[in-house]
């Protein structure tokens, strides 16, 4: 679990310059192809991160056994997807603050969720090999 400690160097790693010359110029790049180019980019990006995940899990393996080139593939289609999620929120006019606190609470219910799996003998079914 993620301490705040730990998230606070997490957070002091991110490059800001890096950060902010992405989101400019995914925007700029999100003007250029227009929303439904883009929105069909986006779909193409998150098969692509979908193909990368499916490819580890048929692997079967370890998270510690998962090749290199695998992790890489991933890390590059989960930039392509950040990317593109940046340019749909800014073609359709989508507030972070809006996003965030959809996201704080489905976090939330997912929370609530564990815990009464937790109280109980029931297991999601979702993750067979926790």
């Amino acid at each position: 679990m993620i301490k705040n400690k730990e998230l606070m160097e997490l957070l002091d790693k991110v490059n800001m310059d890096d950060a902010m010359f992405s989101i400019t110029n995914a925007m700029k790049i999100a003007e250029h192809y227009g929303w439904v180019a883009q929105s069909i980019k986006a779909i193409e990006e998150m098969s692509e991160l979908t193909k990368a995940l499916t490819k580890i899990i048929l692997l079967g393996e370890s998270k510690e056994d998962i090749p290199q080139k695998l992790i890489d593939d991933l890390k590059e289609e989960l930039t392509d997807v950040g990317l593109m999620l940046i340019q749909i929120r800014y073609l359709f006019n989508l507030k972070a603050l809006e996003i965030d606190q959809l996201s704080a609470e489905k976090v939330k219910r997912t929370l609530e969720r564990i815990r009464l799996e937790n109280q109980s003998s029931y297991r999601c079914q979702c993750n067979p090999r926790r």
